[in-house]
């Protein structure tokens, strides 16, 4: 019998030890932007570790993306270490309308970036585009 009261409290003890240990892991979440906010940290000269990464294909980066964005399309992400990006540095992406943008957020968050932005859709960018 004491055998399987001390089996029980161990048991309790080391799950208890476990909840408290997922709780002290915060995992980073991407956030939204908007075409404004981006158009500002372009025109701040102050700003430089920032990225604008086009997560499109690269016949649709040819036709028109944002200026300064690199074109790494989201089937290419898995290698985004090979661009040396700071992992505390923000990333902004975007795509055509939003779907592979969020896609892009979500992979750069789990390979451990830590400031990742959703700009969406190229679709909603109000400024000028370069070819």
């Amino acid at each position: 019998m004491k055998k399987i009261c001390f089996l029980l409290l161990f048991c309790c003890f080391i799950s208890g030890c476990d909840s408290k240990k997922s709780n002290m892991n915060t995992t980073a979440e991407y956030q939204t932007i908007t075409s404004e906010e981006v158009f500002k940290e372009l025109n701040d000269q102050a700003e430089s570790d920032f990225y604008i990464v086009d997560v499109r294909t690269e016949f649709e980066y040819t036709k028109g993306h944002i200026q300064t964005a690199i074109n790494i399309p989201l089937e290419s992400l898995d290698m985004i270490d090979g661009y040396g990006f700071n992992k505390d540095a923000e990333i902004i992406v975007y795509c055509q309308s939003g779907s592979r943008s969020k896609q892009a957020a979500h992979k750069l968050i789990e390979a451990g970036y830590q400031n990742v932005f959703d700009l969406g859709g190229i679709q909603d960018w109000d400024y000028e585009i370069v070819q």
